[in-house]
C-alpha cells in the first residue's frame, strides 16, 4: 500500500510541475507577443525612441545603435499593412541556480510582415527577460530583418 501512495504522490507532483512549466511557457509566449507588438509598432510609426527604449543597456551603449535603428527602418520598403505575431517563443534559453531562475531569454519571430510595396519580411529578435549576472543585458539585444521574396 505504501508503494501505491508514493507512486500516486509522485504522479501528482509531476503533474504540478507540468502545470508550472505550461504556465511559464504561456507567460513567455505572452511576453514574446507583447514585445513583438511593440517592435512592429515602432516600425509602423518609425519611432526610434520607443524602439531604443526596448533595448538592453548594453545595446544602448553601442555607439552606432541609433544609426542601426534608422538603417532597420529604411530596410523595410513601403508601409507595413499586415503581419503575424509570434505563436511561440522561438526557443531561447535560461539558467537556474539552486532551482531559482537566474537567466531567461526568448527568440521569437514576427512573420509575414507585408508592405504596401508588395514586399514580405520576417523580423526575428532576441529578448533577455532576466540576467541576474549582468542586468545591463536585460531587454532587446538583437533584431534581424530578412526579406522573404
Amino acid at each position: 500500500m505504501k508503494k501505491l501512495i508514493i507512486i500516486c504522490l509522485s504522479l501528482l507532483l509531476s503533474g504540478c510541475n507540468s502545470n508550472v512549466q505550461t504556465a511559464r511557457q504561456n507567460s513567455n509566449l505572452q511576453i514574446a507577443q507583447d514585445v513583438a507588438q511593440e517592435i512592429i509598432n515602432t516600425f509602423i510609426e518609425r519611432d526610434e525612441e520607443v524602439l531604443y527604449s526596448l533595448l538592453s543597456q548594453a545595446a544602448k551603449d553601442f555607439e552606432k545603435t541609433r544609426e542601426q535603428i534608422q538603417e532597420a527602418f529604411d530596410f523595410i520598403d513601403g508601409e507595413i499593412v499586415s503581419y503575424e505575431l509570434p505563436n511561440d517563443t522561438g526557443g531561447g534559453g535560461g539558467s537556474k541556480d539552486n532551482g531559482r531562475i537566474t537567466s531567461r531569454s526568448i527568440t521569437p519571430r514576427i512573420n509575414d510582415v507585408l508592405t504596401d510595396a508588395g514586399k514580405i519580411y520576417r523580423i526575428s529578435f532576441h529578448y533577455r527577460l532576466i540576467n541576474e549576472n549582468n542586468r545591463n543585458l536585460e531587454g532587446l539585444d538583437a533584431i534581424l530583418i530578412s526579406s522573404v521574396d
